[in-house]
């Protein structure tokens, strides 16, 4: 036991859970829609295309995500798809995050639209699992859900990947076993970004970097928080990845100083 928690302490995360598998985590460029009540509709695509250039450029990502269905406006989604495709030309790949705000009329008609933009994924354009099985059958779009409940995902074949969070799913340990399943299951994965800090980040980092079963660049919203409350400089993604460093165990050591002010009382 005790040589057990020596080799814990000197071990590399990564170098525990599978060893390097790719030189570096993989991560997407991630984009919002500006907030419609600050900037109209019609501005929306052209300054989310200008934000697509620019984080593509820093990241050195292949692959841009962002969301829509935020403005309330399908016509407006569609826009922005194309202004994107457009802006960052046909090398880059693009998803889309629907949060399920469409109706199943909706998703329909934005498909049928966005055709011509090569959409390499489109995440939960509907709240129905039925409904997102139909879809992916009848445009060949794939289609990726969070839903990590895989007794309810097992009954739709043409649902195409899971996407899922460390943190939701209770730790590292528990997201390598939903991996291993859902492989199991046929189903891709790749890991879901929510607003993580540097120890959350850095978990998805290692995982990133040492799990075959992920077949696409993990999402990432780290670049937007204001602190990551680790010492020394965050973590970024550049040359589309992140490697961590060479330091045992997540490689980070907690900023208590920036944990307190950010304490709520």
């Amino acid at each position: 036991m005790g040589h057990c928690r020596k080799m814990c302490r000197s071990s590399l995360i990564y170098e525990m859970i599978g060893g390097l598998q790719r030189d570096k985590a993989p991560f997407v460029a991630y984009g919002y829609p500006v907030n419609p009540e600050i900037c109209g509709t019609k501005e929306v695509p052209g300054r989310l295309a200008e934000w697509a250039v620019e984080a593509v450029e820093l990241t050195g990502a292949t692959y841009f995500e962002f969301k829509i269905g935020r403005c309330n406006d399908l016509q407006c989604d569609i826009d922005t798809v194309h202004a994107v495709r457009e802006a960052l030309g046909e090398k880059i790949e693009i998803g889309v995050d629907v949060n399920m705000t469409y109706s199943s009329e909706a998703a329909t008609y934005f498909l049928d639209k966005t055709m011509p933009a090569s959409i390499s994924n489109v995440e939960e354009p509907v709240a129905s699992l039925s409904e997102m099985d139909r879809l992916r059958a009848d445009y060949g779009i794939p289609l990726s859900s969070h839903c990590t409940n895989l007794d309810a995902i097992k009954p739709y074949p043409n649902i195409d990947a899971i996407v899922p969070d460390i943190s939701l799913l209770g730790g590292i340990d528990s997201t390598l076993e939903l991996l291993a399943a859902a492989r199991a299951l046929g189903k891709r994965c790749w890991l879901r970004s929510m607003w993580e800090l540097g120890i959350a980040f850095a978990a998805m980092c290692h995982v990133g970097i040492s799990r075959p079963e992920l077949s696409r660049p993990a999402q990432s919203l780290a670049g937007f928080a204001e602190d990551d409350l680790i010492k020394g400089q965050p973590w970024r993604v550049r040359n589309g990845g992140v490697r961590p460093p060479d330091r045992p165990g997540l490689g980070i050591e907690l900023n208590y100083l920036a944990l307190a002010k950010y304490k709520v009382a």
